[in-house]
């Protein structure tokens, strides 16, 4: 490294620094106060813990990180998405399985058993044949193997470099 490299680098640092944007000092209590509870062990009050179990409570974490997104330096939002976790997390709120959203209305909608009907039912003996039954004899059987003998025979002119089959 140069001389003169060494000197527009010591140049550069003073400017870098001094026109760095720092954020406001609101949001940089508030960054203080999101690490803050990430890393210390905070117990979450009971009443918050129940309204962040709610969909409106869920709702209201989603729109304060929408919020810190749109009108406060980017890193705030990413630390309280950490936040919104350990919030979560530390409320006791058991994770959302889809297979209980509808778990209170099951009763109500589960269709009950089908009873078999026995073998020897009447219900299962038919009298006469059906029309379905009726048309299917009258018709013709199936013919399973039927092939034409033709005077046609397929030529290969130009195979292109490929096997005759």
């Amino acid at each position: 490294m140069s001389f003169s490299s060494l000197s527009s680098l010591q140049k550069l640092v003073p400017n870098l620094l001094r026109d760095a944007k720092l954020p406001p000092a609101q949001e940089l209590v508030l960054l203080a106060l999101f690490v803050a509870y990430i890393v210390l062990p905070v117990k979450m009050p009971a009443q918050i813990a129940i309204s962040l179990g709610s969909p409106l409570g869920l709702l209201a974490i989603l729109s304060v990180a929408l919020f810190l997104f749109m009108y406060t330096h980017p890193v705030l939002g990413i630390v309280y998405l950490f936040v919104a976790y350990e919030m979560i997390t530390r409320s006791g709120m058991p994770p959302l399985d889809v297979r209980d959203i509808g778990a209170q209305y099951a009763p109500i909608y589960t269709p009950q058993p089908v009873r078999e009907v026995p073998r020897e039912s009447p219900l299962l003996i038919s009298q006469e044949p059906t029309l379905e039954e009726t048309v299917i004899g009258n018709m013709e059987p199936i013919q399973t193997s039927t092939f034409f003998e033709t005077s046609f025979k397929p030529m290969s002119e130009n195979i292109h470099s490929a096997y005759a089959v």
